[in-house]
């Protein structure tokens, strides 16, 4: 369990921080991260080169992604464990790198991931509680590089927007 981060992101007023030093986040989207522990490899192999170039923020997806069928949770909605560490190293080798974060929880659209779930009866109550577990789970670990969740990427079935604003 990670305790001392080493990167704080902030927002104050309509500025980003990070270490309390203004931060303008160009950032890439990498949802397929978690496929395999080959593409997590990758991806952290390639992480100093995206910054060489300027890239100091990115987005990995916790479920589905366009051309994979990553099933980040599973159907009482906790974290599957295939995924987890996998996420975990992306994030520290981020942070190692003072790179900042946006992780997506659900991507329903082109997925099919999202039929394993729906088929076990998913949803409202699993799609808040899978929001809840990853909200948790990024706090037992302390990550402060995570600059904001996106809860849902392109929704059909399932609305989570207004119960977790409550």
């Amino acid at each position: 369990m990670r305790i001392h981060p080493s990167n704080k992101f902030s927002i104050t007023g309509t500025k980003i921080y990070i270490n309390n030093v203004e931060f303008k986040a160009l950032g890439l989207r990498f949802s397929n991260a978690l496929v395999s522990d080959a593409k997590t490899d990758s991806l952290i192999m390639y992480l100093d080169t995206f910054k060489s170039y300027g890239i100091n923020s990115f987005s990995v997806f916790w479920m589905g992604s366009r051309f994979g069928n990553i099933n980040g949770f599973l159907p009482d909605a906790s974290l599957n464990p295939v995924y987890t560490p996998r996420m975990e190293r992306i994030i520290e080798a981020a942070d190692a790198r003072g790179m900042i974060m946006m992780i997506g929880v659900l991507y329903w659209g082109g997925s099919t991931a999202k039929d394993a779930l729906v088929a076990a009866g998913w949803g409202q109550t699993q799609a808040n509680a899978a929001a809840i577990n990853v909200l948790n789970w990024l706090h037992q670990h302390n990550y402060q590089n995570v600059s904001w969740i996106s809860i849902m990427n392109i929704w059909r079935r399932i609305m989570l927007y207004a119960t977790m604003s409550r």
